[in-house]
């Protein structure tokens, strides 16, 4: 089965050039939400099972699942190219660094165009991720755009101006308490 942020990263291409996207359907047992920490999507009020992980676990298993479905990353410990207005962690959340897709030298692409996704160890979701981002997003010029949120995972996706990011999307992973902000570098 394709790993589930290997899907969040294909899922953020497909959105991006307006084609539908495939869940992978993970359904990984693992302890419940800490209390707290529900916020149901719209679209979902289903709390999603998550399992709780470190860092340096978490960008270790990330690599492994992009080499085992044939699309490397790269993993660091920075928040990359993610627009410095957007650089706000909630109450009890950890940065775990920025994820990005390799070039055909094996190189990072994180050049302006490229996706970069911010690795965030949180067991934050749904309408308790969007409050949360909403405004921080809002105050960076971007506008909310979708929720396409469901089965237990959290999609929310907003429009920026180009040099602001151009697109934001905050995405739950659906085995750790771990979300992605991803945008594409200005």
């Amino acid at each position: 089965m394709i790993g589930a942020r290997v899907l969040l990263g294909l899922g953020f291409v497909l959105i991006m050039a307006g084609c539908s996207d495939t869940d992978a359907g993970s359904s990984n047992p693992g302890a419940a939400m800490p209390e707290g920490a529900q916020g149901g999507s719209t679209s979902n009020e289903r709390a999603p099972t998550r399992r709780d992980i470190d860092c340096p676990s978490y960008r270790t298993e990330t690599v492994k699942e992009g080499e085992s479905v044939g699309f490397p990353v790269s993993v660091d410990t920075t928040w990359g190219g993610i627009p410095e207005a957007w650089r706000a962690l909630p109450a009890d959340a950890e940065l775990c660094g920025a994820v990005y897709f390799q070039d055909r030298d094996g190189k990072p692409q994180n050049g302006k165009g490229a996706i970069v996704s911010a690795m965030i160890r949180s067991p934050l979701w749904g309408n308790a991720l969007k409050a949360y981002y909403d405004p921080i997003l809002v105050a960076a010029g971007c506008s909310f755009d979708t929720d396409r949120s469901e089965d237990g995972q959290t999609r929310l996706s907003w429009k920026c101006a180009k040099d602001a990011g151009y697109l934001a999307q905050a995405i739950t992973d659906t085995t750790y308490n771990v979300y992605l902000l991803s945008a594409i570098l200005p």
